[in-house]
């Protein structure tokens, strides 16, 4: 895999609209498969033609229902459904809501209440959820063939469709920097930007795992909207448990996760060669692999095109975001011939900001700014950012969105960091993570995480202060406590390397793993 500057792409046009991005996806790629999907056990495939005869079809049908300027909440699994709906509704000029279907009930009806919602649109398997949940008006996924049959036979102007792109056009939910609930805004200009210029810096095509849960922006932007316009066929896995089947019925070229799901695979990939005693051999192939790779041999296929079956057999590009990955997961997918490449956004940037390339990446790093994107660090060390895909604000939330913007229009990210002498981004961690100690000094939780994730045992780490004393808690998996004292030993050699005031005093072990939140982040105490 070569690894240097090259010019960005300019596979797609610019463009700042939906109807935009519709029609150049239609003139560009009719005639190929934009998804398949799984319906009662056979497979179904959908041409780019056939969706935007669906989409504007389903945008007639819900023009006669006068969804103009509604807000319509989208709950259930990933399906072609909830897809149609998400376009066919911000082309009536509604703002389409991502809602996270497992969250408990109070914070569903909360999240609801927040964005003053409409309608609520929901799978089959969520309409128990759906009957507990209070709503205008609800519309279950099933109706989805009526309404397209009505909407076929209505005559449809495409012209008719094209809402104003710098009003809002969808809601996601984050914490934000502040730890609350809010619903940030992003206008069709937001979203469509963020997609051409991400695509300037990363370009794949071929087969997309769509696994990442729609109700998140990375999900909707990075591996919904970005493989749409890259021509890509996306492959809907409406389930995590499912994601084994989809990787061998539909071999992926890319998949864009977070790093639990790189760290799923990998941990997959670790128990496949212990349970057939050949880890030893596993590490010996990929450490020739990867320094034949260096001298621009790739063996990977012919070493080790067992393991690589694994996940399809086809894998090239595997893009993670929402968080810090293991410095040992690099080797492993480079090895096996992935390019695994991390990137950095939120959802108030149409969630990227930066991304490793294709061809020119920086392992630790969360990649080069995206074409067109300003990235400035603070005196503080804060990350900022500006440019086109910078989000609204906050909805029915002006305080806090005057609070995350600095009075010359750079966002406040809440992330600290810093840019390298070749322009890449480097995270160390988050302001409101920060451990002050009494002695002035400030240390970062996420950055000592990152130099104890490398550890063997490690499955996963946290680190926070009681006291004056930084603890640092690991789980080691099932029988860990066994591996305490090579644990202790190991992080005795991290401490040697680290200044005094910032060298773990406490380790804990714990039995069960961390509680994560849906994305698969640890929550912090």
């Amino acid at each position: 895999m070569r690894n240097k500057a090259y010019p960005w792409n300019e596979n797609i046009p610019w463009m700042t609209s939906f109807p935009e991005f519709l029609a150049f996806i239609e003139q560009a790629y009719a005639r190929r498969d934009a998804f398949v999907f799984e319906r009662g056990g056979a497979s179904v495939s959908v041409t780019y033609a056939q969706f935007l005869r669906d989409v504007y079809a389903l945008a007639a049908a819900l023009r006669a229902q006068d969804w103009a300027g509604k807000h319509y909440v989208l709950m259930g699994e990933t399906s072609y459904e909830w897809i149609l709906f998400f376009f066919a509704g911000i082309l009536n000029g509604a703002v389409a809501v991502a809602l996270d279907k497992d969250l408990p009930l109070d914070e569903q009806r909360t999240r609801l209440a927040l964005v003053d919602t409409d309608i609520l649109l929901y799978s089959a398997d969520y309409a128990d959820v759906a009957a507990a949940l209070d709503a205008p008006q609800k519309l279950c996924f099933t109706q989805t063939a009526g309404l397209l049959a009505e909407g076929a036979v209505r005559t449809v102007d495409r012209r008719d469709f094209v809402p104003d792109k710098e009003a809002p056009a969808a809601i996601f939910f984050t914490s934000g920097t502040s730890g609350m609930t809010k619903g940030a805004t992003l206008s069709a200009h937001n979203l469509i930007y963020c997609v051409c210029a991400a695509s300037r810096n990363f370009w794949e095509e071929g087969m997309n795992l769509l696994v990442l849960p729609l109700h998140h922006c990375f999900g909707v932007v990075a591996a919904l909207l970005s493989p749409l316009a890259g021509g890509s066929t996306s492959a809907l896995c409406p389930s995590v448990k499912r994601v084994k089947h989809f990787l061998s019925k539909y071999p992926p070229d890319c998949i864009f996760g977070v790093p639990l799901v790189v760290e799923s695979v990998a941990a997959e990939i670790w128990r496949g060669a212990a349970k057939q005693k050949k880890t030893a051999l596993l590490k010996a192939m990929l450490a020739l692999s990867n320094t034949l790779q260096k001298i621009g041999i790739d063996v990977s296929k012919q070493l080790l095109g067992s393991v690589r079956r694994n996940f399809g057999g086809r894998l090239k590009s595997l893009v993670s975001g929402g968080g810090d990955l293991n410095p040992n997961l690099f080797p492993l997918f480079r090895g096996l011939g992935v390019n695994l490449l991390n990137g950095y956004g939120l959802t108030e940037s149409a969630s990227t900001a930066s991304i490793n390339r294709n061809h020119h990446w920086r392992d630790g790093s969360v990649g080069l700014p995206l074409f067109g994107t300003e990235v400035r660090i603070a005196p503080d060390g804060e990350i900022q950012l500006r440019g086109e895909h910078i989000f609204l604000g906050y909805y029915n939330n002006p305080e806090e969105t005057q609070a995350v913007f600095t009075e010359d229009g750079w966002f406040r990210s809440g992330d600290l960091g810093y840019l390298d002498d070749d322009g890449f981004l480097f995270m160390t961690g988050r302001k409101k993570n920060l451990i002050i100690l009494s002695n002035g000094e400030n240390v970062s939780p996420e950055w000592l995480e990152a130099k104890l994730q490398v550890i063997d045992a490690a499955q996963a780490v946290l680190v926070y202060a009681e006291g004056e004393q930084i603890v640092a808690e690991f789980y080691l998996g099932e029988g860990g406590i066994a591996q305490k004292k090579t644990l202790e030993d190991a992080v005795d050699a991290v401490n040697r390397k680290l200044p005094l005031y910032a060298q773990i005093a406490q380790v804990k072990i714990r039995d069960e793993d961390f509680v994560r939140n849906t994305a698969g982040k640890i929550i912090r105490k």
